[in-house]
């Protein structure tokens, strides 16, 4: 009798459904660059460094402390085939450094147009200036 219960415990085991689990191409932990070349009218380029993090296929990526002068939060939705259309919501820097030359800690919104693949990215600013994104994966 102990056998059959036993057996049957082990059977009960077996018949259990598995969990699915999906995994996702682009979820981790990124490196970002943003660039922002100088322009012709004087404006003064910069670069960002920052970590980012993909999960469930979310990307968030943050510069500086929210609320600091050239804080910047980069987020959004990355689709299977790697297209992103991520927002940036962001505080100016520098006034030499920024179009318009508004004054600092200025709020200010543009988005970025990238492609992800497994291991590396890349971005553009789609408003105001040309800036270019590159994503490493680490």
């Amino acid at each position: 009798m102990r056998n059959v219960v036993l057996m049957l415990g082990l059977l009960a085991g077996c018949a259990a459904p598995e969990v699915a689990t999906t995994a996702h191409p682009y979820d981790g932990r990124w490196a970002v660059t943003l660039t922002c070349a100088a322009t012709p009218s004087g404006v003064r380029g910069y670069v960002y460094q920052f970590p980012a993090e993909i999960r469930d296929s979310v990307f968030r990526g943050e510069n500086g402390r929210e609320g600091s002068p050239g804080w910047l939060l980069l987020r959004g939705p990355i689709r299977a085939d790697g297209q992103a259309r991520l927002e940036a919501q962001a505080l100016t820097g520098e006034v030499a450094s920024t179009a318009g030359y508004v004054p600092t800690a200025t709020p200010y919104r543009y988005t970025v147009e990238a492609r992800f693949q497994p291991r590396s990215g890349q971005g553009r600013r789609i408003e105001t200036r040309a800036c270019t994104v590159d994503f490493a994966k680490q």
